[in-house]
């Protein structure tokens, strides 16, 4: 038995490469790479596409995670308490919003748009916002005063559920949102909101791809796993990707500390804001 590979899949495994590193200098940012490698280079179903994402994006962020705890970079406060709502928002949004909205198609003159469509527009959408984000804000090390305690809470879990709703919408590409969304709540460095990132996405990845083999019968109640489906996945070129993608985001490990904080997190911003403008362009032309 072996296993054919075409000019697609050798270009892939280069991006897999790159989309590694890109892990390990942007934490969760980088999961952005994923998925229009999957969808325009390999040409997978947006919806394999998704799933594959999260399996690939799961076991390399999840690496990338024990490196940052070893190293110091991860702050275990909020990652905790920032990925709890974010992983009860990716099942949800699972079986719930994620099936609907693929269904929708519109019409607008003489184009068609599905809901697959939709979907990529808003996430390039989100990612420009992030983007400026990134680039122009400036951080404040100042802590949070007491009284801004019941909004701050507030603004992690409403957060970490867009983070969530994200992730389940369009796969691990949520992730973009966590590292500005640590810097922004938690006050942390870019390397250690790089570092934590990575731990969060890592779980929000492995429960989207274990949830979707997943099926809750309410009457009677009973939940069951679709094995067949799971074992049907193209796991070779799974298992191939993300070694590939595991040795990028240690290199890029590597790289990010070596990094100037600042450079860093515009470069960050920069880097977010060409992939939105490269989606947006793919999806409406």
């Amino acid at each position: 038995m072996y296993y054919r590979m075409d000019i697609n899949h050798i270009f892939s495994f280069v991006a897999a490469f790159f989309i590694g590193i890109t892990l390990g200098l942007f934490g969760g940012g980088g999961t952005i790479l994923t998925l229009p490698v999957l969808a325009y280079l390999l040409k997978y179903e947006y919806e394999v596409a998704i799933l594959y994402s999260m399996f690939i994006v799961g076991v390399t962020t999840f690496v990338g995670g024990i490196n940052s705890y070893i190293k110091r970079f991860l702050n275990l406060k909020a990652a905790y308490s920032f990925g709890i709502p974010s992983l009860i928002a990716v099942f949800i949004t699972r079986k719930t919003l994620t099936p609907w909205i693929e269904q929708i198609t519109w019409h607008l003159y003489k184009y068609e748009f599905t809901g697959n469509h939709l979907l990529m527009c808003l996430s390039a959408i989100l990612m420009i916002i992030v983007a400026l984000f990134m680039i122009f804000k400036k951080q404040n090390d100042t802590l949070v005063e007491k009284e801004k305690k019941k909004k701050f809470y507030f603004g992690i879990i409403l957060k970490a559920s867009i983070v969530g709703i994200i992730s389940g919408l369009i796969g691990a590409g949520g992730g973009f949102i966590i590292v500005p969304s640590l810097i922004a709540f938690y006050k942390l460095k870019i390397k250690e909101a790089i570092g934590t990132s990575l731990v969060i996405i890592a779980l929000n990845s492995f429960l989207g791809f274990i949830g979707d083999f997943v099926n809750i019968q309410l009457s009677p109640f009973k939940i069951y796993y679709d094995i067949n489906s799971f074992l049907n996945n193209d796991w070779l070129f799974l298992f191939a990707f993300t070694l590939i993608s595991i040795l990028g985001i240690v290199l890029g490990l590597w790289i990010s500390r070596r990094i100037e904080a600042t450079r860093l997190k515009i470069a960050f911003g920069y880097f977010v804001l060409l992939m939105g403008i490269y989606v947006m362009f793919k999806e409406l032309f």
